[in-house]
């Protein structure tokens, strides 16, 4: 079964965005409205995840990565650090916008370890690395698998320091049955295609800081804000009434689309159980997590990969790394899950016949690979 060349279509791809009537039927109300900028569906939009979420406030903004680098600036500048003399702690294994966010504010990034099981970061590597300079963790909930809070509050309280969530996949995962976005001082959802909830391109900051929220909502409207004796200027940080009406209508079925893939991530692993060196992503004890992405380890994995896409099946490496913190033996479990993860195939609508043929050739791949 060979790919489909043209237009590079895979026969089973790595996910389909959904997309719905009432998604579409949402966009020509915004367009027949003739509203088409950040308004009263932005809104709708902002109080749905606020109430899914069961958090006190929800600002959108156009991406992700803006979220972080914003929520980094609030943050220090209320805890009354300079941003150009703050560290970050950071885990190593995850996107480069993570990263990349941080630098972009002025503080520099101090990158740590990964758990090898779970690939969160690594609680005991964060209080190593804590100096008078750390002003925050930004941990990532990688994949959907939520963050343990109970360990990341007690470091959080013995040193003083805050927590912002990359909580980029973390949409509708729990941990102790409280829900991401509810749980860091500031966490930052995205709406990306790849995402379970997306707006094309997005992001979502939630807080339960009253203060917090009035400074990031002044920001993205072209409002300074006067933080201590620092000024943070205003831009036009807006995420459009378009893209809002389209992350609304899949708020409202939400858990409809976890849940199956719960169900999908429970069939790979029941038939994927008895293939020797495949391993799987544990999640954190007492916590629910939601698949955005299945991600399995094992070794060979770009060989396989490239076997796999040949074959019509789209594969991808877990999450990538920014090249010069690859090695530091200090960040060792990270280097390994960078090289050994591989994402399958993972969305709604995908059925039991289309998950057997990517395990099928994923056998195929280890025999020959």
């Amino acid at each position: 079964m060979k790919a489909k060349n043209y237009k590079n279509q895979y026969t089973i791809p790595l996910t389909k965005p959904f997309v719905s009537y009432d998604m579409k039927n949402n966009v020509i109300k915004v367009l027949d409205s003739y509203h088409l900028t950040e308004g009263p569906v932005n809104k709708l939009f902002e109080k749905s995840v606020i109430g899914y979420c069961d958090v006190k406030h929800a600002i959108s903004v156009p991406n992700c990565t803006i979220g972080l680098s914003t929520a980094i600036k609030v943050l220090c500048l209320n805890m009354g650090k300079d941003p150009f003399n703050a560290k970050i702690i950071v885990p190593a294994f995850t996107h480069p916008a993570t990263i990349l966010a941080i630098l972009g504010t002025g503080c520099k990034p101090i990158v740590v370890d990964i758990n090898p099981k779970t690939l969160l970061i690594d609680y005991a590597e964060i209080e190593k690395a804590i100096t008078k300079e750390t002003v925050a963790i930004l941990p990532v909930s990688l994949f959907g698998n939520p963050l343990n809070y109970y360990e990341l509050n007690r470091i959080k309280n013995k040193f003083g320091i805050g927590i912002i969530e990359d909580a980029a996949c973390g949409l509708g995962s729990e941990y102790n049955g409280l829900m991401t976005g509810s749980l860091a001082d500031i966490s930052v959802f995205s709406f990306h295609p790849r995402k379970i909830v997306t707006t094309g391109e997005g992001g979502m900051i939630t807080t339960n800081s009253d203060k917090i929220a009035e400074q990031i909502s002044k920001l993205k409207n072209f409002k300074d804000c006067i933080i201590g004796e620092n000024v943070l200027f205003g831009s036009n940080y807006k995420l459009s009434d378009i893209q809002a009406s389209i992350g609304l209508a899949q708020m409202d079925i939400l858990d409809r689309l976890i849940n199956y893939r719960i169900m999908l991530q429970e069939n790979y692993r029941e038939k994927l159980k008895n293939i020797k060196g495949v391993k799987f992503q544990e999640t954190t004890s007492n916590g629910k997590h939601s698949y955005q992405t299945f991600c399995i380890q094992l070794k060979n994995r770009n060989k396989i990969m490239a076997y796999m896409r040949d074959n019509g099946i789209e594969v991808q490496i877990g999450t990538d790394m920014i090249k010069f913190y690859t090695f530091p033996t200090f960040v060792k479990y990270s280097r390994k899950a960078y090289s050994q993860s591989l994402a399958l195939p993972l969305y709604y609508g995908m059925t039991n016949e289309e998950q057997q043929t990517v395990v099928n050739l994923l056998k195929q791949a280890i025999n020959q690979c």
